[in-house]
């Protein structure tokens, strides 16, 4: 073959290379027109936003009740909205909606009202797609958490719900939580101070059984197990997790602080909501998982 031929001959593989191309793309864009590939937009529309919808109701009375300045809060959104579906994913991987549906069957009225709404928000809207399915195009069936449909779904929800005060009871007892902690480590401290120059000047406490003894009296028994409360336990987990962080002592502290008022308010969230049931004795057992880093 000549090389003109090979040429001619490239020349043709190319265009036919391209008119094959081209078929294929007008064949897809057909099929994507097509009212088979839409209604399959419209159900992967619909597994997204039960989830979105679910996770903004939630995420958002999570966030209103959260002890934390507005300002931080609306400025910090994103993070503290990521932080709290992190909490909920370790409690059932698949997300916010599997695990209402699962705290719903479970006995939660709660959660089973926010299912039922967030059922009928994202079928309403769901049902729209198909009514005007032959004037939408497939890129415009979509049910994201930023959709204009599915934040005013998020807002009807909330409010019909009295979010607001369900968030209010949450901080309140986050609130009052945190300030009997302040006061009972301040008082204790007091005691044990207080225990400490009184036996300074014991003179019958002379000797280390005799010290161990008055310490005792006094509720200061040595080599006891340490019984946190749960926001003890939570506080000390998250410092020690800051321990290899670089801070100093201080800023430890203050951080460790800032991420157990947000853990706690996750668990006094699922308990005002009745989402997860716990005794005293399984608080009891929590606070320690969390002390001994066994969380």
């Amino acid at each position: 073959m000549s090389n003109i031929d090979e040429s001619r001959q490239r020349v043709e593989d190319f265009i036919a290379n391209v008119e094959a191309r081209q078929v294929q793309q007008e064949l897809n864009a057909e099929y994507k027109r097509s009212r088979q590939y839409k209604y399959g937009c419209v159900e992967e529309a619909r597994k997204r936003g039960l989830e979105n919808c679910a996770a903004g109701v939630i995420s958002k009375i999570y966030t209103d009740a959260l002890p934390m300045d507005k300002s931080y809060k609306g400025t910090h959104q994103d993070e503290l909205d990521g932080y709290f579906l992190g909490f909920i994913k370790k409690k059932n991987p698949n997300g916010a909606y599997a695990y209402l549906t699962d705290c719903a069957h479970h006995g939660s009225k709660p959660a089973k009202m926010i299912i039922e709404s967030v059922d009928s928000c994202i079928d309403k809207l769901c049902r729209t797609f198909y009514e005007e399915i032959d004037e939408t195009e497939a890129e415009d069936i979509n049910l994201e958490k930023n959709d204009k449909s599915i934040i005013r779904g998020i807002e009807d929800i909330t409010t019909n719900m009295d979010s607001e005060a369900i968030s209010t009871a949450i901080e309140n007892n986050v609130e009052a939580t945190i300030q009997r902690e302040i006061q009972n480590t301040r008082e204790e401290d007091e005691r044990l101070q207080n225990l400490q120059e009184r036996l300074k000047s014991d003179n019958e406490v002379n000797t280390e059984s005799a010290l161990e003894a008055a310490m005792t009296r006094e509720g200061f028994a040595p080599n006891t197990e340490y019984k946190p409360s749960l926001f003890s336990g939570i506080m000390i987990h998250k410092s020690n997790l800051f321990e290899e962080s670089g801070l100093d002592d201080e800023a430890i502290q203050k951080k460790a602080f800032s991420e157990s008022v947000k853990e706690y308010t996750a668990l006094e969230l699922l308990h005002t909501m009745n989402f997860e049931k716990m005794k005293a004795a399984d608080v009891d057992r929590l606070a320690q998982k969390y002390a001994y880093g066994m969380i």
